[in-house]
């Protein structure tokens, strides 16, 4: 789920960083097979293992054209927001780091956190893979890491070697003043270390919040418990859940059915898809659909923004 008042945000009518206690729950959805009358797929399809991914410009399946048309002309302010994920990567030349603010009653280990270290690392990548060799795109392999941690209990972080696991500790909160988020500008005047110690985004783990998240440029909010359970999991989708906010991070959007009465902001807009990470539920990796969504904002948004080049027409 997306921060809900991110326009405002966007806008600077917000003077500090609000995470959302609303967060949308997304629960694995059954991948069954099934065919339309006009032939065109509708199950889930990997995007690592789509024909298409192969393409290095705008040129996805036609059967995605229409939803893909649909969901870009619903968004407004996101279309020229200058701080997603793509952004911030590239004002750290093909890096991304983070503060972990550990909001939980629960203990986590040294070797976990080093854990929690690989596994951003390795589900960034997921999306970032969608998008080497695309459309201009610079860094086919991004460095992830974190930087920094806080928590409210520091007994919590059990074995804490700040210098030995080469993070700072930040206290009970990650400090605003090394942040991207309220130092959009780059400067980090305040910050201990400057722009050295700067982060990019907060990952807060917390209790109480179970198989649910949000997120946005400015980080994720994911469940202790759920973060825990998963770094000891095999299953190569354990972490669909910050996959999916992640997914938010880089400026895509959630997507419900226009029967959900907890959705107070649009209808589904999916048209003929199902089946993706990004309608919470319907899948746990990235699907084809998702990675051209991923494509369409890096090419109308990011890549115009950060190449100097002018918008493509088929974003307008």
């Amino acid at each position: 789920m997306r921060q809900l008042c991110a326009l405002c945000l966007s806008l600077g009518l917000v003077a500090s960083l609000t995470v959302p206690e609303a967060v949308e729950q997304i629960q694995r959805g059954l991948l069954t097979e099934e065919t339309r009358l006009d032939g065109t797929p509708t199950v889930a399809v990997r995007a690592v293992t789509a024909s298409s991914m192969q393409k290095t410009t705008w040129d996805p399946p036609k059967h995605l054209l229409t939803p893909l048309k649909t969901v870009w002309d619903s968004y407004t302010w996101e279309k020229k927001y200058t701080n997603w994920a793509f952004q911030q990567i590239y004002a750290n030349e093909g890096r991304l780091s983070f503060c972990v603010k550990w909001d939980s009653s629960k203990k986590i280990t040294r070797n976990e956190r080093s854990t929690l270290n690989k596994e951003l690392a390795i589900q960034i990548q997921k999306w970032i893979d969608v998008l080497a060799g695309y459309d201009g795109w610079k860094y086919p392999k991004v460095r992830v890491r974190i930087k920094a941690w806080a928590a409210k209990e520091k007994a919590n972080l059990v074995g804490l070697d700040a210098e030995a696991e080469k993070f700072t500790y930040h206290g009970s909160s990650c400090d605003k003043a090394c942040y991207r988020y309220e130092h959009k500008d780059g400067h980090y005047t305040q910050c201990p270390e400057k722009k050295k110690g700067h982060f990019d985004m907060i990952l807060n783990l917390r209790d109480n919040l179970h198989g649910g998240g949000s997120g946005q440029d400015f980080g994720q909010t994911l469940g202790s418990s759920d973060i825990l359970k998963e770094l000891k999991s095999t299953d190569p989708d354990r972490m669909h859940i910050f996959l999916h906010e992640m997914g938010h991070s880089f400026g895509l959007d959630d997507f419900y059915n226009p029967e959900n009465t907890n959705n107070k902001r649009k209808p589904d807009r999916s048209g003929s898809q199902s089946r993706f990470l990004m309608k919470a539920g319907s899948a746990v990796f990235i699907t084809e659909y998702d990675a051209w969504m991923m494509r369409n904002m890096w090419s109308c948004n990011g890549g115009p923004q950060l190449r100097n080049i002018p918008v493509p027409t088929y974003c307008t």
